[in-house]
């Protein structure tokens, strides 16, 4: 828990990865609610992003029009942001790493910060 607090506290994007059943979500359930206890108004939104395609998690632009539709990653995120409060706000992808969406999510990270 104290590890990943430090990360939080310096990076933008942190991954807990592990076997199931080696306290992945114990580890933030419990920092959560040490935060609550801190009186900080922690909020995290989680998904299982194997659960949609590439497309419906990050969003896609049409071809013929241009246009820009949003996917749940980035529906999430926009929600987030508008939170006003200084609390921490935290995106929990639950479920096997995949390589095509890890990588797309690298590279959401890496340009939007």
């Amino acid at each position: 828990v104290v590890q990943l607090e430090e990360l939080l506290a310096v990076r933008h994007s942190v991954f807990v990865v592990g076997n199931a059943g080696t306290g992945k979500s114990q580890v933030l359930k419990s920092l959560y609610k040490t935060y609550q206890n801190m009186k900080r108004r922690a909020v995290w939104a989680d998904l299982n992003p194997k659960a949609v395609t590439n497309d419906e998690l990050f969003g896609i632009i049409n071809p013929a029009t241009r246009e820009w539709k949003d996917g749940l990653f980035s529906n999430i995120m926009r929600e987030l942001a508008n939170i006003s409060h200084a609390g921490p706000k935290w995106i929990v992808l639950d479920g096997d790493i995949d390589p095509m969406w890890i990588e797309s999510l690298n590279t959401v990270m890496d340009d939007n910060k």
